[in-house]
């Protein structure tokens, strides 16, 4: 199963513009979006190797109780829920038929992760981040560069790798980018 990015892309700003209540950046709209698709969501008791379980059958994802104590930078918790309830989302919008049919595999998550990165960074938002639009003019040294990295990361309120995936997808950084090995 396969989406061209560009449909992602459709489908995220479908879902956004179907929510009702104000948010200023697609991660404050998440719990409503999934909540609009008919599922829930809970804290629970995981594996300690697993973060959140989505079940589809149920139409449930449940979120580690533990999940800040997992985590190597607790202080990021926030951030790193907004990236996994995104990716669920992209799971329930692209992939419940093969999670039901215990079909998910590495194809389904690259489109969960697409997903995630074009609902939480919306392309014309990001272009719009002026550490974003700065970053993409200039060439600042790798301190100054990952400061921004940092700044657009903590406005949309995800984990910089989040800010990198992004920024992949939309074709705006690239293998030879100097800010790509900066949030790796």
């Amino acid at each position: 199963m396969s989406f061209p990015f560009s449909q992602i892309q459709e489908d995220c700003l479908w879902v956004l513009s179907q929510l009702q209540g104000p948010w200023k950046i697609p991660a404050d709209a998440l719990y409503e979006a999934i909540a609009q698709q008919g599922w829930r969501i809970r804290l629970g008791s995981l594996p300690a190797e697993l973060f959140c379980a989505c079940d589809a059958w149920k139409q449930t994802i449940t979120i580690s109780i533990q999940l800040q104590e997992q985590l190597n930078c607790p202080h990021l918790h926030r951030e790193v829920l907004h990236w996994l309830l995104a990716v669920e989302l992209g799971n329930i919008r692209l992939n419940s038929m093969a999670i039901l049919e215990g079909k998910q595999d590495l194809a389904c998550e690259r489109l969960a992760t697409d997903y995630a990165s074009a609902f939480l960074l919306p392309e014309e938002a990001l272009r719009a981040h002026p550490d974003v639009a700065y970053l993409l003019a200039s060439q600042p040294l790798p301190r100054e560069s990952w400061q921004r990295m940092c700044r657009v990361a903590e406005h949309f309120r995800v984990p910089v790798r989040c800010v990198q995936v992004a920024l992949e997808c939309y074709g705006l950084l690239t293998e030879n980018s100097r800010f790509r090995e900066l949030a790796a």
